[in-house]
C-alpha cells in the first residue's frame, strides 16, 4: 500500500497542529503536512503529489478558494475538504464553484 499524502492549510497554529496529529494518529501512515498559507501549499504541490487537501477558507494572503483552483489546475484528482468557521450561507456560492468533497 502507497502512503497517502494529506496537507492541511490552515492559519491557525492550534487547529493546523490538531488536525496534524489526528490525522496521523488515525494512520501512521498517513503523509501529513502542515502549512500556513496557500502560497507555502502551492509550493508544496509542485514538489509533490497529494490525495488530500484540508485547507481552511480565511488564510492570509491567498484565500482556500483559490487554493482550491489552483492545486486543482495542477491535480484535478485530488480530494478536498474544506473547514471554515464562517457560516453556511457566506459561503454557498463560492463552495459550490469549487466543489470540495467535504465541508
Amino acid at each position: 500500500m502507497s502512503q497517502k499524502r494529506i496537507l492541511i492549510v490552515e492559519d491557525s497554529m492550534e487547529i493546523g497542529r490538531m488536525l496534524q496529529a489526528a490525522l496521523k494518529t488515525m494512520n501512521t501512515e498517513y503523509a501529513v503536512t502542515w502549512m500556513r498559507s496557500a502560497e507555502e501549499a502551492i509550493l508544496e504541490t509542485s514538489r509533490h503529489n497529494l490525495d488530500l487537501v484540508v485547507t481552511d477558507i480565511r488564510l492570509p494572503g491567498i484565500d482556500g478558494f483559490e487554493l482550491i483552483r489552483r492545486i486543482r489546475r495542477r491535480l484535478p484528482l485530488v480530494h478536498v475538504i474544506i473547514v471554515s468557521g464562517l457560516p453556511e450561507h457566506e459561503l454557498r456560492k463560492q463552495v459550490a464553484e469549487v466543489k470540495p468533497d467535504v465541508v
